[in-house]
């Protein structure tokens, strides 16, 4: 008998979504963003990850903050992250204060995500277009 039945099952399908990242899509990433990928998926609780990119540093092992933001976009371009709740930086005397985000991580691509990141980039470029003025 199970002692914690939804927690044994919740760390089944935590394995399983972990599998099928290995077997499909690791092959295609860059070590940053398997390693972000990684992170964040420990984290992964019933509404997402909280986790800030400082704490995904230290566990991915990538040395600086620029990296980690690079590949959280290149993740979330490709459908396998989306950003529920961005957090912000709020300086307060010292670097380190600040709100996490929350993520959630997909082990095969969503194409949900793809699509609204691919609106996103036509609507910044019908922006751009219009805001230019001849001179």
């Amino acid at each position: 008998m199970i002692r914690n039945p939804s927690g044994f099952y919740r760390y089944k399908n935590a394995l399983e979504e972990k599998k099928i990242f290995i077997i499909e899509t690791l092959r295609s990433l860059r070590r940053a963003e398997s390693h972000v990928w990684l992170a964040i998926h420990n984290c992964q609780g019933p509404k997402g990850a909280l986790i800030s990119q400082a704490r995904i540093m230290e566990l991915a092992g990538i040395k600086s903050r620029k990296n980690v933001s690079t590949a959280i976009q290149s993740l979330h371009a490709r459908g396998l992250l989306e950003v529920v709740f961005k957090g912000k930086y709020r300086p307060n005397g010292n670097g380190n204060h600040g709100l996490a985000s929350i993520y959630r991580v997909y082990p095969r691509p969503e194409q949900r995500i793809i699509e609204a990141v691919q609106q996103k980039k036509k609507r910044r470029a019908t922006i751009k277009t219009v805001k230019k003025k001849p001179r």
